[in-house]
C-alpha cells in the first residue's frame, strides 16, 4: 500500500482575480491544498484561524494593509513563517526589510511557472 504524502497548504493573496487563480490552478496541480484571500485584512484572517505551510502575497494592494505590512504583522507573530511576495514593481525600502527574512523569497512579475515551483521547493525544503 502506497504512504499518501501530505498536501502542502499554501494560502495566497492578490486583489487581482487573474493571478489568485493562476497560481491557484498552478499550485493545486502540484499537490498543494490551496486557499485565497483577495486582501491582506481577509488573509490576516485566515491566518489566525487556520495553519498554512507557505504564504504567498502580493505587495502591493489597495486596503487598510497591504502585502508587505502582511508578512510583517504574520512574521511577528509567526517567525518561521515562509513566504513568497511577488510584485510588479521596483523594490522599495519598505519591501527590502521584510525580505530581510531567511524564509522570505520574491518573485517579479511576470514569472514563469517553473520559476514559482523551485521558490515554492527551495522555502520548504529549508
Amino acid at each position: 500500500m502506497e504512504k499518501t504524502r501530505k498536501k502542502i497548504k499554501v494560502l495566497i493573496v492578490d486583489d487581482e482575480p487573474g493571478w489568485r487563480d493562476l497560481l491557484s490552478l498552478e499550485l493545486s496541480s502540484e499537490d498543494c491544498e490551496v486557499t485565497t484571500a483577495s486582501n491582506a485584512l481577509a488573509a490576516l484572517d485566515l491566518l489566525h484561524r487556520q495553519s498554512f505551510d507557505l504564504l504567498i502575497t502580493d505587495i502591493r494592494m489597495p486596503g487598510q494593509l497591504d502585502g508587505a505590512d502582511l508578512i510583517q504583522v504574520w512574521h511577528r507573530e509567526n517567525p518561521a513563517q515562509k513566504v513568497i511576495f511577488i510584485t510588479g514593481y521596483a523594490i522599495e525600502e519598505k519591501i527590502r526589510q521584510v525580505m530581510e527574512q531567511s524564509s522570505i523569497l520574491c518573485l517579479k512579475k511576470p514569472f514563469e511557472s517553473r520559476e514559482l515551483l523551485n521558490a515554492v521547493q527551495t522555502l520548504l525544503a529549508s
